[in-house]
C-alpha cells in the first residue's frame, strides 16, 4: 500500500477516536497537550451624569470580620464540621452632600439661609480585605465553604453606609458651615449666614 494511502488511513482513524472520546482525554497528560481558554469583557458606557458631590469627611475605617458555618443532621450541629473565617479589611470612606440639592436663599437684608439635603456615603478609597485566619474542623468538608465576596459586601452595606453618617453627622455639619462659609464670605466679608439641616435618617 502507498505511503499516502497510509497516511490517510492513520489520519481518519485519529478523527475517528476523538470523535469517540477514545484518545483526547488521554492525551491531555502528555507533553505538548493542554487546553486554552479565552475571556472576553464588553462594556457600554449606557449615560454620563455630571455630578456634584461635595466630600467634607474622610474617615479611616480598618475592622476584622467573622464568618462561621457548620453542617446540620437531623436540626443538630455536626461536631468537627464547622468553618470560620476572619477578614481583615481596611479603606478610607468620604461622606459628604450633594451640592445640587444645596439652597441658599436671602432670609433678610444681607443675611442669607443655607439649607442642606441629608448627608451622603460618596464613596471609599484604598480598600484591603484579605483573609486573616481560617479554622476548619476535621470535618469541614462537608460544610459549604465560607464565600470571602460576600463578606466584603458586608462590610459596606446601606446600613454600614448610614451608621457612618449618623456617626459623623456634627463633624459633617461643622465641615459644611465652614465650606460654604469660606466660600460666601469671599465674596461678601460682610454676609451674614444661618445653616439648616435635615436631621439623617
Amino acid at each position: 500500500m502507498k505511503k499516502a494511502a497510509w497516511i490517510g488511513i492513520v489520519a481518519v482513524a485519529i478523527v475517528i477516536a476523538f470523535a469517540g472520546g477514545l484518545v483526547g482525554p488521554k492525551l491531555w497528560g502528555l507533553a505538548g497537550w493542554g487546553t486554552s481558554s479565552e475571556s472576553h469583557d464588553r462594556q457600554v458606557i449606557a449615560a454620563v451624569q455630571r455630578t456634584e458631590e461635595i466630600a467634607l469627611v474622610s474617615l479611616g475605617i480598618e475592622g476584622i470580620l467573622d464568618e462561621s458555618k457548620e453542617s446540620t443532621f437531623l436540626g443538630v450541629k455536626v461536631p468537627g464540621s464547622k468553618r470560620l473565617t476572619l477578614m481583615q479589611y481596611g479603606f478610607t470612606a468620604k461622606l459628604g452632600v450633594d451640592g445640587a440639592g444645596v439652597r441658599i436663599e436671602p432670609a433678610d437684608e444681607n443675611t442669607y439661609e443655607i439649607s442642606f439635603p441629608e448627608f451622603i456615603f460618596i464613596g471609599f478609597d484604598d480598600p484591603t480585605f484579605k483573609v486573616a485566619a481560617e479554622d476548619n474542623g476535621i470535618l469541614s468538608w462537608a460544610t459549604p465553604e465560607i464565600d470571602s465576596l460576600e463578606m466584603v459586601n458586608k462590610v459596606l452595606t446601606d446600613d454600614a453606609k448610614s451608621e457612618y453618617i449618623v456617626a459623623n453627622e456634627e463633624l459633617l455639619q461643622e465641615q459644611a458651615t465652614t465650606f460654604y462659609t469660606s466660600i460666601l464670605r469671599a465674596v461678601d466679608p460682610d454676609i451674614e449666614l444661618t445653616f439648616v439641616f435635615r436631621p439623617a435618617t
